[in-house]
């Protein structure tokens, strides 16, 4: 099962392009949106792209996401968070505003934490096997790698470049 991660597009219709490159290239069977959508640019690209995903997406709100974000999508935003479940892992989406690194949601609900927020990518496993994912923005990215995505192809996850799709990181799950 292929699942497509991204966060932070904050309506970016270069980025929005870019990952439509991408999917058309994975062909994800699910799409897991971490949140900030249009605002504040708000182009009709970003906003097309979004609502092209609208029968693959999980989406969560983002702190910037508000009324307009949710009138303008074709898609619910689950407001604190929601969850993929991926046999054998059960992926958490939240945006990364108040489920994060530093506060996990409860034991034993997930495998993997999936959010944003922060701009800036981590892919990490913690010593009790817990899985943190940030995969970056796509749009307004906050690290040397430029902006970033995530992918998990049935047995990795991977951190790619929006761009070129390159993996940068992956971690067997």
């Amino acid at each position: 099962m292929g699942i497509l991660f991204f966060s932070d597009l904050h309506g970016d219709a270069q980025a929005a392009a870019a990952l439509r490159r991408q999917v058309e290239f994975l062909r994800p069977e699910r799409i897991a949106f971490l949140g900030d959508s249009l605002s504040p640019m708000r182009t009709a690209v970003a906003m097309e792209f979004l609502n092209s995903l609208a029968e693959s997406i999980t989406a969560v709100a983002g702190n910037c996401d508000g009324d307009r974000e949710h009138a303008a999508l074709l898609f619910p935003l689950h407001e604190d968070y929601a969850l993929l479940q991926a046999p054998p892992h059960r992926f958490f989406l939240t945006h990364g505003d108040r489920w994060n690194a530093a506060h996990l949601p409860p034991a034993g609900l997930c495998a993997v934490l999936c959010f944003g927020h922060s701009h800036v990518p981590m892919l990490r496993r913690l010593d009790d096997g817990f899985t943190l994912f940030n995969p970056g923005s796509c749009a307004l990215p906050r690290s040397a790698y430029g902006p970033t995505f995530g992918y998990y192809n049935g047995t990795e996850l991977q951190l790619r470049k929006t761009t070129t799709g390159d993996v940068i990181l992956s971690l067997d799950i």
